[in-house]
């Protein structure tokens, strides 16, 4: 959440937000989180709604897009998935919004080319694998070999190859790739390169991953496309080792 509402902060356009998620765990948790970060960051953002719909239910998104535009509202948070991040933000552009909506699903599998010329310079998507531009001439050539070989699919969990790299040292460190106590002591407080550009650090209090979080807008023109489509995602905010500085809570039991 970090990278949205700091993106959400640094435009001056947007003074209004509306709220919208499913009804389930992770669509509470989005909207809890817009609420603290933006109401900490910039108190003059108003948040001009906030409601949860059924999952998988609604067929049609447009009554709830027209509580948006009536609104007022600049901007759009959603955690939606699936269907309904497609029903939801083709009823909300549909409707005439021309604000960004902040997503953390609205790209790749069947939903960029779905969204197409209508997304463009709309949706957003928080993620932490940036591809316009890379970060490097080796995340190319692993995004390009991914493509040949699984042409109808992208890499939609970038996260994915820091887990296989940073899993790696952690057994050439500690010696030993069946015995996981000291595999995941040697991960504790591991900061190595970021395949994906910059650095990734394992936070030892709670096993979190630091590292830089992008906000991307959906766009043409690019190097690397997604979803067999003339469409792809741009970096629009980098945010530098995003949660580094954020208290945690956990209190992990470990064993002796």
């Amino acid at each position: 959440m970090d990278a949205l509402t700091d993106s959400i902060v640094q435009n001056e356009d947007i003074s209004k937000v509306y709220l919208i998620g499913q009804d389930y765990s992770f669509g509470k948790a989005v909207a809890e989180a817009a609420q603290r970060d933006l109401g900490a960051k910039k108190a003059s953002i108003e948040i001009v709604g906030n409601e949860l719909h059924p999952i998988g239910k609604v067929k049609d998104f447009t009554p709830y897009a027209r509580k948006i535009v009536s609104s007022g509202a600049d901007a759009v948070i959603t955690g939606n998935w699936g269907s309904d991040m497609v029903g939801l933000g083709k009823a909300i552009i549909e409707a005439g919004f021309t604000g960004p909506i902040y997503t953390y699903y609205a790209a790749s599998n069947g939903i960029t080319r779905t969204f197409g010329e209508a997304g463009v310079g709309k949706i957003n998507l928080v993620g932490e694998g940036a591809l316009n531009p890379s970060g490097s001439p080796e995340v190319d050539a692993y995004v390009e070999a991914f493509e040949a070989k699984y042409p109808d699919h992208d890499i939609s969990q970038p996260r994915i190859a820091n887990v296989v790299r940073m899993l790696a040292l952690a057994i050439e460190e500690a010696g030993t790739a069946t015995d996981v106590i000291p595999v995941a002591k040697a991960l504790e407080g591991m900061e190595t390169d970021n395949f994906w550009g910059g650095k990734i650090k394992m936070r030892a209090e709670d096993h979190q991953a630091i590292q830089d979080v992008y906000v991307m807008e959906q766009a043409t023109g690019l190097k690397h496309l997604l979803d067999n489509s003339n469409f792809g995602l741009e970096t629009a905010v980098k945010v530098e080792m995003a949660s580094a500085d954020m208290p945690t809570t956990c209190e992990m039991e470990r064993p002796e």
